[in-house]
């Protein structure tokens, strides 16, 4: 039985073995001359690396992410899934490369390898950094503009993620909220490709998250060019939100009865954790949601935002927020609510839009990675 998160993520109860094809197509020049110019600007990078004494034997490539300009990246296309993959493959045959999973409990014990790829005049520049993993200080970079050849079994629209602009726009919202605040702990949240993931229609997707204290976590789906916020952890399938310090959350788990399953549009979204070391002021409406006994919010008590089909929608398996705006964005990023406390007049009303700062007593973090649908990978 499907249960949409309309047209992005979808939840799947697994009645029976799922396999999932992944469409591929050959570069003209079967990736040799890519395979060529990666190879010597990580033979590059390793090697500075190396003469800093800092490099790990043990690597986790976190992802090479799509640069818009010199302060926004987000997202991959099918050339960054293409150059992710075979840094991978390169940076195996010296390394240990670690998944996305393992990357998060090895903590100090690992060098991290990111990067990202601009489209210039003279072609894509790609740049590749190395990153320790106990300080985050960055310790090795290098850059290259590709050559054309590399780059010539490539369309132009395979060259950016599909409907660039909304990534932009989505980066931006991210960029003022989630970086932009500071976090009392620590706080990663990874897909299982990583942090700026390439997934095709069809392809299941994992979050893998861990916390530095014991906190209680939300996780959102965030589709930016259709406003909505989706809570994606807890939902109706896993309601546990509590996550032990030091441990790496897995969801879904090997053994629920559910999975995340990418669908169009095209484009980049999304998947931003929140976490706090007390409960959050609104878990009495999610549970009663998620019970399927959720009051309506009334016209009054949402303060101009509009009813529960406007504000938070009461259907389904997932407390979602519709319509969101720029403001109503960064209240929710702020607080990880989806309505504000009940009103002391009337305890089954709720405001549909959340306030800045922590639960009271409690201290917060807050992590967001980037997954991005393409048509295609090769």
């Amino acid at each position: 039985m499907y249960l949409p998160l309309k047209k992005y993520l979808t939840v799947i109860v697994i009645a029976m073995s799922l396999v999932v094809g992944h469409p591929r197509s050959s570069l003209s020049s079967d990736a040799t001359v890519v395979d060529g110019e990666l190879t010597q600007l990580i033979g590059s990078l390793l090697q500075q690396g190396e003469e800093t004494g800092r490099l790990r034997k043990t690597l986790l490539l976190s992802g090479i992410a799509w640069e818009a300009n010199d302060s926004l990246a987000a997202g991959t296309s099918a050339l960054g899934a293409l150059l992710n993959r075979r840094t991978k493959t390169i940076l195996s045959e010296s390394h240990e490369v670690l998944p996305p999973e393992d990357g998060l409990r090895s903590k100090g014990l690992t060098s991290i390898v990111g990067g990202t790829f601009r489209v210039v005049k003279s072609g894509v520049r790609l740049s590749l950094k190395l990153v320790d993993a106990a300080t985050g200080n960055v310790f090795s970079q290098v850059s290259q503009v590709l050559s054309q050849e590399a780059l010539s079994g490539l369309t132009a629209s395979e060259l950016v993620p599909p409907d660039s602009d909304n990534a932009v726009a989505l980066a931006t919202l991210l960029s003022r909220t989630v970086s932009a605040s500071s976090s009392a702990f620590k706080l990663r949240i990874s897909t299982d490709r990583g942090a700026n993931g390439a997934y095709v229609e069809g392809d299941p997707l994992t979050i893998f998250i861990e916390t530095e204290r014991d906190a209680y976590v939300r996780i959102y789906h965030v589709a930016w060019k259709d406003r909505r916020f989706t809570m994606v952890f807890p939902n109706k399938h896993e309601r546990n939100n509590f996550i032990r310090s030091g441990a790496v959350r897995r969801i879904p788990e090997e053994a629920d009865s559910f999975v995340f399953e990418v669908s169009k549009p095209y484009g980049v979204d999304a998947i931003v954790a929140i976490a706090q070391t007390e409960p959050f002021e609104d878990d009495a409406y999610v549970e009663s949601h998620l019970d399927g006994q959720a009051e309506v919010p009334s016209e009054e008590a949402s303060e101009g935002v509009g009813t529960a089909g406007q504000g938070v929608e009461v259907a389904g398996d997932y407390v979602v927020a519709t319509e969101v705006d720029e403001e109503r964005a960064k209240s929710i990023l702020a607080k990880g609510l989806v309505v504000r406390e009940r009103k002391e007049s009337d305890p089954k009303s709720y405001s549909l839009s959340g306030s800045v700062g922590a639960t009271p007593g409690s201290t917060a973090a807050k992590a967001f990675c980037y997954y991005t649908t393409v048509p295609k990978l090769f």
